[in-house]
């Protein structure tokens, strides 16, 4: 190994004020990608709920002081207003900077796998599931943009809390739903049972075993319908998104708890432009 290479980088861990890291981003910022306002939102986001940890992560610069790293995290400790630890990587040799950002961000599911001990293969279902019950109890079910983001902490934060209703849901997927069988993605199906389950953990799993399994109910039943839809989803007869698919299950689940009579199938299929969107109840 060449010497000559590490000889003169120098590393330190520092406190970086808003003030510093102005600095940096106004005179040393010239060799970066374009700033992605979400990822700065992110981070300043939770550098102000207090959730932002020394992990490690590096502030980079090069021999004549070029910023090669670090300014996401750097721009929004400016907007955050207040200083943060970092180790800084100092006098970095020129074209190291195409090496940077090559590896694979870690994932809500890897978090929860690494962080929680779920287990790899039901991390990334039990991840968007939070998603979705989430986006769901805070009423944002509807739209796919950015409210109700979680990050990863925030995930782990869910997954804690709510964690006997999603090994509850979980149970029952496992002695239910085999192989490649599902009517649903994992994670889709998911969601649906913990949201049920929260309300009423009898009616849930009930309702579950005619709809997701085909089980104990007549040809005319609304669950029957539904079923019938999402099998028609399923093998692209007919068109559905996400978004479609759960609110027609929660318009249906909600029908039948306060007794209104679904008798046709055109009236299973949550219009976004007729139905005015209820949490499910």
């Amino acid at each position: 190994m060449d010497n000559l290479i590490f000889e003169n980088t120098v590393v330190s861990i520092r406190e970086i004020t808003p003030e510093n890291a102005s600095r940096i981003l106004s005179d040393k910022n010239t060799k970066n990608r374009r700033i992605s306002p979400t990822k700065v939102a992110e981070y300043t986001s939770a550098m102000k709920r207090d959730e932002w940890a020394f992990n490690g992560d590096s502030i980079r610069l090069s021999s004549d002081g070029t910023l090669l790293d670090g300014q996401h995290r750097l721009t929004a400790l400016v907007k955050a207003g207040m200083s943060q630890h970092f180790i800084v990587v100092e006098n970095m040799m020129k074209g190291v900077g195409v090496t940077i950002d090559i590896g694979k961000n870690r994932s809500g599911g890897d978090v929860l796998s690494i962080d929680s001990g779920v287990s790899t293969g039901k991390a990334a279902a039990i991840t968007g599931a939070i998603r979705l019950f989430y986006k769901h109890e805070i009423g944002r079910m509807l739209t796919n943009a950015g409210y109700g983001k979680l990050t990863n902490t925030q995930i782990v934060e869910q997954y804690e809390k709510h964690k006997k209703l999603i090994g509850i849901c979980q149970e029952w997927m496992d002695e239910n739903i085999k192989g490649q069988g599902a009517i649903l993605p994992r994670s889709e199906m998911l969601a649906i049972l913990m949201i049920f389950a929260n309300i009423d953990n009898n009616a849930c799993f009930s309702f579950a075993k005619m709809v997701f399994c085909g089980l104990g109910m007549d040809e005319s039943c609304p669950q029957s319908l539904l079923r019938d839809y999402l099998l028609d989803c399923r093998s692209k007869v007919r068109k559905s998104d996400l978004f479609t698919r759960l609110h027609t299950i929660i318009k249906i689940w909600n029908s039948i708890r306060s007794g209104r009579k679904i008798t046709a199938p055109r009236s299973v299929v949550f219009y976004k432009d007729k139905d005015l969107y209820k949490k499910a109840f």
